[in-house]
């Protein structure tokens, strides 16, 4: 769903939307990163939160995904805000009106109000990503710059797809074991 909700976002907001979702970064602090902030490493592209940038006030360096990072590298100004966040809130709601991730109270009527995907629930998204992706439980917490295990359990949400997968695994796991039984 989200190449989805990239794809239904105006251009400008898509790389902070795809930063947060594979970094479960805080808006707040995606909003904030400028251009000094960036680090080319040769192949590697980092952004080096500042403590008071970032909730738990603990400096955070966060790789940038490949494709982000290539998109940075193509960029012509280098001052400045990295992100552009112009209208971000009612474009990413009427994005996920688009691609059925939410949905207007009065079709009519947006300030009726929204239910549905919020920017915020882009940080649970991080979590679950790096989670689902395999990525080990410390490495993620450090990713999304949450304090403590505890905290980021809080965003880590188990769905029934997660548990579907989990019994995919076990009966492969399971099955994989009594061949290997059965030829002993």
């Amino acid at each position: 769903q989200l190449a989805a909700l990239r794809a239904a976002l105006p251009k400008n907001l898509q790389p902070i939307v795809y930063y947060m979702c594979m970094t479960g970064c805080r808006v707040g602090a995606a909003k904030k990163v400028d251009w000094t902030q960036i680090a080319f490493n040769g192949e590697r592209v980092e952004i080096v939160l500042r403590a008071e940038q970032v909730k738990n006030r603990r400096a955070l360096t966060l790789p940038l995904p490949d494709d982000l990072a290539a998109e940075l590298r193509a960029t012509k100004k280098r001052t400045g805000p990295v992100f552009d966040a112009t209208n971000l809130t009612k474009a990413f709601k009427k994005a996920c009106v688009a691609v059925g991730l939410g949905k207007w109270r009065d079709a009519k009527n947006h300030d009726a109000g929204y239910d549905g995907l919020t920017i915020h629930d882009l940080r649970r998204s991080g979590a679950r990503n790096l989670r689902r992706s395999g990525v080990s439980e410390d490495v993620a917490v450090k990713v999304t710059g949450h304090r403590t295990r505890s905290v980021f359990q809080r965003y880590n949400i188990v769905d029934s797809d997660d548990l579907h997968d989990a019994m995919r695994r076990v009966t492969e796991y399971v099955k994989t074991k009594s061949k290997g039984a059965a030829g002993d």
